[in-house]
């Protein structure tokens, strides 16, 4: 058997495939269990390594790092003080040579959403995709995007400014106004 060792998926039935593989976000708690009712190569985690207890993160539920889980057992795994740059194994409790290592990845910043009348008397900045459902009006500068145009403006209101505004990206929406007073 070569590395990975393991697929992860999704889904209950095992037919989405974790995207990115072996990547899992920190802000997310996660349940793994055997397809088919496994018995061969016992599967468990672990942040210090192979057959040691986590100390950062909390386990629970069948097996440990010494037996694993096989058929119907499972664990369930919560991300306590980790970070990207830490480490998280997998690993075959029968086989010590069948270890490998997730990906931690830190949550996406969601998007800003305006349903209703937005003001702002500072300057802003806003990063991701937003969607503006109502009115902004802002008596300073905004900037909407980084420099890089990719990120999305949809309006399907208006968006007054008395002083700078500064969109990066795409701008799309129904009957949307964009106006420097």
């Amino acid at each position: 058997m070569s590395s990975p060792y393991y697929t992860f998926y999704t889904d209950a039935a095992g037919t989405q495939e974790l995207t990115p593989p072996n990547s899992l976000y920190l802000n997310n708690t996660y349940t793994f269990y055997r397809l088919n009712d496994a018995v061969n190569h016992p599967f468990y985690i672990s942040d210090v390594g192979y057959e040691q207890a986590s100390t950062v993160v909390t386990i629970t539920g069948d097996g440990n790092p010494l037996s694993g889980i096989i058929h119907t057992q499972s664990i369930v795994v919560e991300f306590n003080s980790l970070d990207a740059n830490d480490s998280l194994y997998y690993f075959c409790t029968s086989h010590s040579n069948m270890i490998g290592t997730f990906t931690l990845l830190v949550p996406p910043v969601p998007a800003a959403i305006f349903n209703k009348f937005v003001q702002f008397n500072d300057d802003v900045e806003i990063s991701g995709n937003v969607t503006l459902n109502g009115v902004m009006t802002t008596t300073d500068k905004v900037g909407i995007g980084k420099e890089t145009p990719s990120v999305a403006l949809d309006v399907s209101g208006t968006i007054e400014s008395t002083s700078d505004l500064v969109i990066h990206g795409d701008i799309s929406g129904s009957g949307a106004n964009l106006r420097n007073i």
